[in-house]
């Protein structure tokens, strides 16, 4: 998968949500990554949300998800890349599966798929949490998920992101997908749970939000 890069740059793809773009034409998608969802407008302890599939993804090249996470490019000490996100990822050819990434400091970025695949219609609960100053780690269904993550001169630098994303693995494709987040919360950074509060909004071309609520939207690409 990969980290949206920066509250800035968020701020210019929500610009882009204006533009009406044929649906289904590849020059619409945009190239290589495309993303749509919430970026919270101040930094946080912790990110949370419901997400299921609304419809099976129609993956023709790369992959799509829906995530929740905290980090991005750029982001960590000196510029470096660094952030941790869980959710539903699906790859071209491959059932949908739960899945959880990290990237830190000057190394590479782990990706691990859960064993369980994600049925259409079935929520699943993803969070990332702060356990420490600048520890951080990932949570399906209640539950610990993958490793604790140490990301560097993270605490109370970070925001909180609900995303849903598409790839097209290096060819001119739209991938389709319909994800819903729901009850998305936030933790503030002493580890206090509330409602999200202010956000950017995030819509690259070829992918749209609709059906917001306070605490929730649909993201949908390709259709």
């Amino acid at each position: 998968m990969s980290g949206v890069r920066s509250g800035a740059i968020v701020v210019v793809a929500a610009s882009l949500a204006a533009l009406v773009l044929p649906a289904g034409s590849a020059a619409s998608c945009g190239a290589g990554y495309g993303y749509a969802g919430l970026e919270g407008a101040v930094p946080a302890g912790g990110v949370a949300a419901t997400v299921a599939l609304l419809s099976p993804p129609h993956v023709e090249s790369g992959h799509v998800a829906a995530w929740v996470g905290v980090g991005g490019y750029g982001l960590g000490p000196g510029g470096t890349d660094e952030w941790l996100q869980v959710g539903v990822a699906t790859r071209a050819g491959s059932p949908s599966r739960l899945y959880i990434e990290w990237k830190t400091p000057h190394r590479r970025a782990r990706y691990r798929e859960l064993p369980a695949l994600v049925a259409t219609g079935v929520g699943h609960r993803v969070a990332v949490r702060e356990l420490g100053r600048g520890v951080w780690r990932a949570f399906v269904d209640g539950a610990p998920a993958g490793q604790a993550v140490t990301l560097p001169a993270s605490h109370a630098r970070l925001d909180p992101m609900a995303v849903a994303e598409s790839w097209d693995g290096g060819r001119p494709v739209c991938n389709r997908f319909a994800y819903r987040f729901r009850a998305i919360s936030v933790a503030s950074p002493l580890g206090v749970w509330a409602p999200v509060g202010p956000v950017y909004r995030i819509a690259d071309p070829g992918q749209r939000l609709v059906d917001r609520t306070p605490s929730g939207f649909t993201a949908l690409a390709g259709s």
